[in-house]
C-alpha cells in the first residue's frame, strides 16, 4: 500500500470553477480556483496562483499568491508576496514582511477559544501644582 501523501498540482494557466474537496492530501495551486476549497490537509498557493472562494477546514496553508475569500485553518503562513482579501480564523499564524491581509483575523488557541478582552483602562492620578507668580 502506498503511504506517500497525495499531491495534486493545478498547473499555471488552468482555471477550475466549482468546489474542490481534497481530503488526505496536498493541493498546489499554480493556476486559479474559482470556488471554495474544503477539507484539504494542505493547500499551497504559489506566487502566480489564486483562489477566489473560501478555504475552509484545512490543516495548513502556505500563501505566496492570492486568496479572495475567508479562510478557516489550523495554520497559515503568508509569504512576502501573499495577499489575503477576506477574514481569517486560525490557530497558528505567521506573516512574513510584505505579506498582506485585507480583513479581520480571529486567532483560536487550541481548545481555549475565549474571546480576547482588553485590560481595563488604568487611570493615572492627577496632581495639581499651584502656580506661583
Amino acid at each position: 500500500m502506498n503511504s506517500e501523501p497525495k499531491i495534486t498540482r493545478l498547473a499555471e494557466g488552468t482555471v477550475v470553477k466549482g468546489e474542490v474537496s481534497f481530503p488526505g492530501g496536498k493541493i498546489r495551486v499554480e493556476g486559479e480556483i474559482q470556488g471554495n476549497v474544503t477539507v484539504a490537509d494542505s493547500v499551497e498557493v504559489v506566487q502566480k496562483g489564486k483562489i477566489v472562494g473560501h478555504v475552509l477546514d484545512t490543516n495548513d496553508i502556505e500563501l505566496q499568491g492570492k486568496i479572495e475569500g475567508n479562510i478557516k485553518t489550523r495554520k497559515l503562513v503568508i509569504r512576502p508576496s501573499g495577499i489575503l482579501t477576506g477574514n481569517l480564523e486560525v490557530e497558528h499564524f505567521v506573516m512574513e514582511e510584505g505579506g498582506r491581509i485585507l480583513g479581520e483575523v480571529k486567532m483560536n488557541v487550541g481548545e481555549a477559544k475565549e474571546a480576547w478582552k482588553p485590560s481595563p483602562a488604568k487611570t493615572v492620578p492627577t496632581i495639581e501644582v499651584p502656580i506661583k507668580g
